[in-house]
């Protein structure tokens, strides 16, 4: 499970899966449709300060997906 954070910084729980060098992103478990997909090509993962979820008070630990200054 990870959580995806939304345009207002709200926390929403989706299911992710890793496949090859694309990770993709379900609202479920059993959904066959993927919402969000990133290839991880040429990508770096950039660590970011811990955030508290106002909503749960649970402590988050994100990551970004970087592309590399030559991509677009």
């Amino acid at each position: 499970m990870c959580f995806l954070k939304t345009k207002t910084d709200k926390f929403k729980d989706h299911w992710a899966v890793l496949n090859g060098g694309e990770i993709f992103c379900f609202r479920d478990k059993q959904d066959t449709k993927f919402r969000v997909m990133h290839s991880l090509a040429g990508t770096f993962v950039k660590d970011l300060p811990a955030e508290k979820d106002p909503d749960s008070d649970k402590q988050f630990y994100p990551v970004k997906i970087v592309l590399s200054p030559n991509k677009s």
